[in-house]
């Protein structure tokens, strides 16, 4: 982008040195301020490229992102493959109980039906007769 001196500064420069040296200075700060501009865009690339290397650095590649979602996967899969085991072993032992409560629940149902039995006394006289008492 060219840049051009103000009017009015170049009329001051013109009134006070006259038109030939006014023409070399106006060229002269404007082929300065051109350099300062073409400095500070070289700048400011070299800053993007600062930035964008150091913000690389710091961000997590997708490689690196997969093979730690790899590595969580990997450690949820033996997370639950031990409960999965863990869950079994339960249910094995808690059949086990099952079944023995289930047994003495039996047990105990004989036990009060014989028990609802002995002391009906229509089978009490029953049980008089058979034995002969």
């Amino acid at each position: 982008m060219a840049y051009s001196i103000p009017l009015e500064f170049y009329q001051q420069i013109e009134e006070q040195f006259g038109k030939e040296l006014a023409a070399k200075v106006a060229k002269t700060v404007e082929s300065g301020v051109q350099r300062v501009e073409e400095e500070a865009k070289a700048l400011a690339v070299q800053k993007k490229i600062e930035l964008k290397d150091e913000l690389t650095k710091e961000l997590v590649t997708k490689a690196e992102f997969m093979g730690e979602m790899k590595a969580v996967r990997e450690e949820i899969k033996t997370v639950e493959t031990r409960l999965q085991g863990e869950i079994k072993a339960l249910c094995e032992e808690m059949n086990g109980k099952f079944s023995s409560m289930n047994l003495k629940i039996n047990f105990l149902i004989g036990l009060m039906i014989l028990a609802l039995t002995a002391m009906n006394p229509v089978v009490t006289e029953l049980l008089k007769r058979w034995l002969k008492l």
